[in-house]
């Protein structure tokens, strides 16, 4: 495990933030992985769920990107971090909040410290040919793939970033797609103005087609930041942990542009790997563990 370092405190006008990017995995998704043999019965939301919140809490980010939140796990995680001390404001992408259907339910959002940041300026769109319409893209079957897009203001520096989170699909012609949708929607959003930070599940590895369109619009902060690092965080459902010593298993990532009104640093970079107590067996509680990055904007 990679040593938390200290927050690094602001002089007056410079935001010093911890941005973290989480796929929780879907209530529904986690049930029929435990039902059909994928992975143990302890991944179950209903027993992982406390857990989860520990995890959330242990990170101590100022903003967390999530990933597949369904209604379920959007229900309880409110109630369970207030649990904990964490007092966050939310901001949810649902593909279609009236359905009743899990697979049109599939959230991704942005959790923030409400007492530090106001969120404005929400958009989302679908990760498809027509992305303001409900709608799957490139010959997506199943899932309604959609992003969350903000601006953020810092209410203690007075220092603004734009901020997107996703998550994409392992089929490549839906991931690269995907990946020139998102730096469209950034430069007709943010227009090269502020920061822009882009996290989320990327399903796809660092040397992945997808990899090269997004590094011609951001940089990666794993490679922005020199020091020692893990190189993986997905442990997949056998929640195998020597993944993490393989660049081959990143599937989640933290990417940053800089803006012509201000610049950002990567202060640090670190992968929260813990496990947790469930009904009695210390473990992890997602296949595909927290990143998180430590900038510096100014």
């Amino acid at each position: 495990m990679v040593e938390a370092k200290p927050k690094a405190k602001a002089p007056a006008g410079e935001c010093i933030l911890s941005v973290g990017t989480i796929d929780v995995i879907g209530e529904k998704a986690r049930r029929w992985s435990v039902e059909n043999g994928k992975t143990s019965a302890l991944m179950d939301w209903k027993k992982c769920r406390e857990a989860i919140a520990d995890m959330l809490a242990d990170c101590d980010c100022d903003i967390y990107a999530i990933q597949e939140a369904d209604q379920p796990i959007r229900d309880d995680l409110p109630r369970l971090l207030k649990k904990r001390g964490l007092k966050l404001g939310y901001f949810w992408a649902i593909p279609n909040p009236e359905a009743t259907n899990q697979d049109q339910q599939l959230a991704n959002g942005i959790l923030y410290r409400k007492d530090r940041f106001k969120v404005g300026k929400k958009r989302t769109f679908f990760l498809s040919e027509t992305p303001e319409q409900f709608s799957r893209g490139w010959g997506e079957k199943r899932w309604y793939r959609i992003a969350a897009a903000c601006e953020v203001l810092d209410k203690k520096s007075g220092q603004k970033f734009f901020l997107m989170t996703t998550l994409l699909s392992n089929r490549a012609v839906n991931n690269e797609n995907s990946g020139n949708l998102l730096i469209e929607r950034e430069k007709l959003y943010n227009n090269n103005k502020f920061v822009s930070i882009l996290a989320g599940n990327l399903d796809s590895r660092p040397n992945a087609p997808l990899a090269a369109i997004l590094k011609s619009h951001y940089e990666d902060s794993y490679s922005m930041y020199p020091g020692k690092k893990l190189r993986g965080n997905y442990l997949g459902w056998a929640l195998d942990a020597r993944r993490l010593r393989s660049n081959n298993h990143r599937r989640s990532y933290i990417y940053v542009r800089q803006g012509t009104s201000s610049q950002c640093e990567v202060l640090s970079y670190k992968l929260h790997n813990k496990k947790y107590d469930i009904d009695g067996y210390e473990t992890y509680p997602t296949p595909s563990l927290p990143v998180i990055a430590e900038l510096k904007i100014k």
